[in-house]
């Protein structure tokens, strides 16, 4: 959880701005019923099981209403975080203070939390890390070129814009990271939505695959090289230990605990099935994961999503994880992660200026994506059907893209070009 969103989402309700501690009565968190004169919003439990009922169904909405587009799933949460937050829902009076309330965000956010990591996890045990060694000329020559003309023309643009347009200075200094963030692609949130679509095993989902791991190893590079731009010397050098632990902890997973898994399944698989026993140590591993990177400095949904791309994809194990886990932390604990998002987010308070302006990148961005692939797509002779969808395709973007806005405001590179929900009373 980030400071300023507790103080953002607090000043709804509070005029103070200091908002360091959280005060929670240990005797309200089992309510004793209606019949006995108590509220139950009033109790942790049952506070939080309201939330989990309301974030969930008001995902079912547009989900149903999106899957005939073809929309990914990212798509409807989103939504449904919006319209549970001051957008919608929360203009109503007293749907926020009591469904909501502050004494209850921390724990939304930490159970949010909890299903955002299992969530990184499962999007690893899809994934094959071995793609990298499939990975052809053409699928570099698109992927470098979809990233480099997105860039160019972003990053220009903005800085056009910035000279051209009179903006707030936060406005003008968040462009020309936004235009890197909307430039680079996400290859595990492509993995997801060809999944989705059930195109992952066809030829050309193995095309954009490629691809999309192409780009997404070059945009990382320019976003890592955005940062250290920004960086003292001696905050450089942090950042570097940083990354030498987040090598140091692929190297461990990768070269102890996968032959272990490896091992494990030959020893503990029983008719073609895993034991329980198996299930636990893996799904234990998930956590000790989470705790290592943020005990290094890691984002926490590192070492998760590493771990899963550890494990073999498809059956036994990584057909069985995604049976157990992926309904319910489809449906039950991201929908708070969401949620959590739209609580202090109001669309409604952005300035119309700085809205246009910054969608004018991203659209320039998006631009760029699409053509960069479908001009190198052509050139690499792949079929024009196949080149037209690829360029669209190559515009996917998901939750690694929500974190990425999130991981450069924490290193204070990107300045906050959208003012969030601060109206008292709604």
């Amino acid at each position: 959880m980030e400071p300023d969103e507790i103080s953002l989402y607090a000043s709804a309700y509070h005029q103070e701005n200091n908002f360091s501690t959280a005060c929670m009565s240990v005797g309200q968190i089992n309510s004793r019923g209606i019949f006995h004169g108590y509220d139950p919003l009033n109790y942790s439990l049952p506070l939080l099981l309201i939330q989990l009922s309301l974030a969930s169904l008001v995902i079912l909405l547009p989900s149903r209403l999106l899957k005939p587009l073809g929309q990914p799933s990212t798509v409807a949460q989103i939504l449904g975080g919006i319209i549970l937050g001051p957008s919608v829902l929360g203009r109503t009076g007293g749907f926020t203070e009591h469904f909501f309330p502050l004494r209850g965000y921390i724990i939304l956010d930490a159970i949010a939390l909890f299903g955002y990591i299992f969530y990184l996890f499962l999007i690893g045990v899809q994934m094959d890390p071995w793609i990298l060694k499939k990975i052809e000329k053409r699928e570099v020559i698109i992927g470098v070129s979809t990233v480099a003309l997105a860039l160019v023309l972003s990053i220009t643009c903005s800085f056009l814009v910035t000279n051209k347009v009179n903006l707030e200075p936060e406005t003008q200094g968040s462009l020309p990271v936004v235009a890197t963030v909307e430039s680079v692609l996400s290859f595990p949130m492509m993995a997801q939505y060809l999944t989705e679509q059930k195109m992952v095993n066809s030829e050309f989902g193995r095309l954009a695959l490629s691809s999309s791991l192409a780009s997404n190893l070059f945009g990382l590079c320019m976003v890592h090289l955005t940062i250290l731009t920004t960086k003292k010397s001696g905050e450089r050098l942090v950042m570097f230990k940083t990354l030498a632990s987040g090598l140091a902890m692929a190297a461990v997973i990768y070269g102890m605990v996968r032959p272990t898994i490896m091992w494990m399944l030959k020893r503990k698989t029983k008719g073609g099935t895993l034991t329980d026993e198996s299930m636990y140590v893996i799904f234990v591993g998930v956590l000790v994961t989470a705790f290592a990177s943020q005990a290094t400095g890691l984002h926490i949904g590192y070492g998760p999503l590493v771990y899963g791309l550890a494990i073999p994809a498809g059956p036994p194990l990584g057909s069985a994880l995604l049976e157990k886990l992926e309904l319910i932390n489809s449906w039950f604990f991201m929908p708070l992660y969401f949620v959590k998002n739209g609580l202090v987010t109001d669309i409604f308070s952005v300035d119309l200026k700085s809205f246009l302006v910054v969608q004018y990148i991203i659209v320039i961005a998006w631009l760029g994506k699409f053509i960069g692939a479908l001009v190198s797509s052509l050139y690499c002779s792949i079929p024009s059907k196949d080149a037209l969808l690829l360029g669209l395709v190559m515009n996917v973007q998901g939750v690694f893209d929500l974190m990425m806005y999130k991981m450069m405001k924490r290193v204070k590179v990107c300045l906050k070009s959208i003012r969030h929900h601060s109206k008292k009373g709604c």
